[in-house]
C-alpha cells in the first residue's frame, strides 16, 4: 500500500459512518460495552478499569480535537465533562496532585505494570485502593472512604456507558465551539485523523494533508 492509498483509506475510515455521532453510537458504544461486559463476566477488574480510563483519554482527544499525542489532560477534560461531577474530586485525593491521582493509579500503573499502586499523600500517609464488584453498594463507580479509592467495576462500566451517551448527545447538538476551537464534529474529525497518522510521518505534514483533503 502506498502512502496515497493509505491516505484515501484513512479518509474512508473517518467517513465510514456519518454523521460522526453515529460512529460513536453505532460502533463504539455498542462494541465497547459488549467488550467490557465480557471482561466483567470473567472478573477482569484491572482490564476493565484500565480500558475505561484509556478510552476516556482517547475520547478526550476527540472532544478537544487533539492533533498530537493524548495525555492525562485530555482524560481530565472528558472525565470532568461527561462523568458524574463528584468524580472530579478524585483527581487530587493526595492533596498534592498536579495531574490526576485516579489516572496515575488506575490507568498508567495498571497498563504498564499489571496492577494498581498506592499513593503517598501530602501528610506522608498512604492512600490505598479496593477493586471488585459490590464494593460500592450505593451504585457509584468510584468512591473515596477510609483512606482508599474504591472501584466498583460493574458500576464504573455503567458510568462509562452513560458518559458515552452524553458525548453522543453533545455531538448530535454540534453547537459548542469550545472557545473558538471548532464545533464538536469538526474537533472529532481533527482528533480522529491524528490517531491514524503513520509512525515517523511528521505531525505537521499529516495535519496539512488532512486540511488539503478537507477532512476537517
Amino acid at each position: 500500500m502506498t502512502l496515497n492509498e493509505y491516505i484515501n483509506w484513512a479518509i474512508t475510515e473517518i467517513d465510514k459512518i456519518l454523521p460522526v455521532y453515529k460512529r460513536v453510537e453505532e460502533d463504539w458504544l455498542i462494541n465497547w460495552t459488549k467488550t467490557l461486559c465480557v471482561i466483567n463476566c470473567v472478573t477482569g477488574i484491572f482490564e476493565v478499569t484500565s480500558l475505561i480510563f484509556s478510552r476516556s483519554e482517547f475520547l478526550g482527544g476527540l472532544y478537544v480535537g487533539k492533533q498530537k499525542d493524548t495525555t492525562v489532560d485530555d482524560f481530565k477534560l472528558f472525565w470532568d465533562k461527561f462523568f458524574p461531577d463528584e468524580y472530579k474530586a478524585f483527581h487530587n485525593v493526595s492533596g498534592q496532585s498536579t495531574s490526576s491521582d485516579i489516572f496515575n493509579v488506575f490507568r498508567n500503573n495498571i497498563l504498564h505494570s499489571g496492577t494498581a499502586t498506592v499513593i503517598k499523600s501530602s501528610d506522608d500517609d498512604i492512600i490505598g485502593w479496593w477493586m471488585g464488584y459490590g464494593v460500592n453498594p450505593d451504585g457509584k463507580g468510584i468512591s473515596f472512604k477510609d483512606r482508599a479509592l474504591y472501584i466498583d467495576c460493574q458500576n464504573l462500566t455503567i458510568d462509562f456507558k452513560e458518559a458515552l451517551k452524553k458525548y453522543i448527545t453533545y455531538l448530535k447538538e454540534d453547537i459548542d465551539d469550545l472557545d473558538g476551537q471548532g464545533i464538536p464534529s469538526v474537533r472529532w474529525r481533527k482528533g480522529f485523523w491524528y490517531t491514524l497518522k503513520p509512525v515517523y510521518l511528521k505531525d505537521e505534514e499529516w495535519i496539512n494533508l488532512g486540511r488539503f483533503k478537507k477532512v476537517f
